[in-house]
C-alpha cells in the first residue's frame, strides 16, 4: 500500500521524536545507530500538567468544532442583547467566549491567549488566570448589554474581551513589578 507524502513525513517525524527521547543531547534525533544504543538508559519524559491556558484553549477549540457541525450561532449561545434582556438567557453572557466567527478569528484569539495567558499564569497561577479570563470575558459581554440595551440587535461571538482582560492584567502586573522587569516589561506589550 502506497502512503501519501504527508503521511511519510509525519511518520518520519514521529520516529525522530521517539529517537530523541532516548536521552542525552548527543543521542537525540537518532544520531546513534540502533545497534549502539543497548547501553543507553531510556529516560521517561515527564509531561507537564495541563495549565488553565491549555484547558481554556482546548475547550474553546472543541466548542468551535461543535460550532462548525451546527453553524447556528444563535442556537449555540451567541450574545444577543434582546434574548438576554427579554428572555432572561443570562448564560449568553458567558457562552460567546467559546464561539468564534471564523478559523482566523479563533486562531488569533488562541495565539493571544497562549502568549498572554501563559505569561500571566507563570506570574499568578492557573486559578487566578482562569478567574481573570472568565470575569473579563463575561464583563466584555455585559458592557454592551448595559450600554446599548435593546437597541443592539447584532449577535456577538469571540474571546477578545477575555483576552483583552488578560492583557490588562499582565500590564498591571508589569507596572506593579517594574522594579523587577524595568521599563522593558511594559514596552514588551505596547
Amino acid at each position: 500500500m502506497r502512503r501519501s507524502p504527508f503521511l511519510r513525513v509525519v511518520g518520519a517525524l514521529a520516529l525522530l521524536t521517539a529517537d530523541a527521547s532516548l536521552g542525552g543531547l548527543s543521542h537525540g534525533l537518532g544520531l546513534v545507530p540502533r545497534s549502539q544504543r543497548s547501553g543507553l538508559v531510556k529516560r521517561r519524559r515527564v509531561q507537564a500538567p495541563a495549565t488553565a491556558t491549555d484547558r481554556i484553549a482546548q475547550v474553546t477549540i472543541g466548542a468551535y468544532v461543535a460550532q462548525v457541525a451546527r453553524p447556528s450561532l444563535a442556537a449555540l449561545g451567541a450574545r444577543s442583547t434582546r434574548l438576554i434582556l427579554r428572555a432572561g438567557q443570562w448564560w449568553r453572557l458567558a457562552t460567546p467566549m467559546l464561539l468564534h466567527g471564523s478559523p482566523a478569528h479563533l486562531m488569533v484569539n488562541m495565539l493571544a491567549l497562549r502568549n498572554v495567558g501563559g505569561a500571566l499564569e507563570r506570574a499568578y497561577g492557573s486559578k487566578r488566570t482562569a478567574l481573570v479570563y472568565a470575569l473579563a470575558g463575561v464583563g466584555g459581554n455585559v458592557l454592551p448589554v448595559v450600554l446599548k440595551g435593546m437597541s443592539d440587535s447584532a449577535l456577538s461571538v469571540g474571546a477578545s474581551g477575555a483576552v483583552a482582560g488578560l492583557v490588562g492584567a499582565l500590564a498591571v502586573h508589569l507596572y506593579r513589578h517594574s522594579h523587577l522587569y524595568g521599563t522593558s516589561g511594559l514596552k514588551s506589550i505596547r
